[in-house]
């Protein structure tokens, strides 16, 4: 026995599988769209808005930790330069308050230069006389 099937039902068969996979890809799209955009805006906006927020406040609580950093270093700069200036300027101190000790007329022109010197040094290191 041979079963013929008219062109009738190959259509009808046809229909139905398109059918099938139309709605097989509609599933499979409604997932992707599901996954991808079924978040409402309102609640997409919030989610930005909260995260640009975070954004932001690391960046102060950065800024911040940068500016206590930068404090910190210029204030042990300036008393490491602090102590250098009293370091050299002891010795400075020192040896023009040994060529002030002896008399002016007997110094010699470089002990005198040297004088000259020692006393402008100070004066550029703002150290009073």
């Amino acid at each position: 026995m041979e079963e013929n099937i008219d062109t009738r039902q190959i259509k009808a068969l046809a229909a139905i599988a398109g059918v099938l996979i139309s709605l097989l890809a509609f599933i499979s799209g409604s997932f992707t769209w599901v996954d991808n955009t079924f978040v409402r805006k309102e609640i997409f906006q919030e989610r930005q808005r909260y995260a640009a927020g975070e954004v932001i406040e690391q960046e102060e609580k950065i800024a911040e930790l940068i500016r206590v950093i930068e404090e910190d270093r210029q204030r042990r700069e300036n008393e490491l330069r602090k102590l250098i200036k009293d370091s050299s300027a002891l010795a400075i101190i020192i040896r023009r308050d040994f060529l002030l000790s002896r008399d002016v007329d007997t110094l010699t022109p470089s002990e005198a230069a040297e004088l000259n010197f020692l006393s402008s040094k100070l004066r550029q290191l703002n150290i009073e006389e």
